[in-house]
């Protein structure tokens, strides 16, 4: 990763960061901003991000993202209300969950052509 490209990026998160409290209210989640960030710089459209998808960095960026993700949706439960209202995320995980592991690796198939 070159200097230029490193610099986007970190200038993307802290922009990210200084509009990230009037975002909150709206229906762009910080995962969608990333993401869509991501596919700008990706070969198809800006170019300015051509990785491998097997490459290793990528693996490490992929884990240390989900931890992060992770990490900060299950600090923010409220227990007592999960107590009283279960049924949503029980449902979510138990049949939203699977849908979306079955269907995810349909399409990665599909888009990746067979290269997981």
């Amino acid at each position: 990763m070159n200097t230029e490209l490193f610099a986007i990026i970190a200038l993307f998160i802290l922009g990210f960061g200084l509009i990230s409290g009037r975002i909150e209210k709206s229906v762009i989640t910080p995962p969608m901003a990333f993401v869509i960030f991501g596919i700008l710089l990706s070969p198809p459209l800006l170019g300015l991000l051509n990785l491998d998808v097997e490459h290793e960095f990528v693996r490490i960026i992929a884990e240390f993202t989900l931890i992060l993700v992770l990490f900060t949706d299950a600090s923010r439960i409220n227990l007592k209300l999960l107590r009283r209202e279960y049924n949503l995320p029980v449902r979510l995980l138990g049949i939203g969950l699977p849908l979306t592991i079955i269907l995810g690796t349909i399409l990665a198939v599909l888009l990746l052509g067979g290269r997981l």
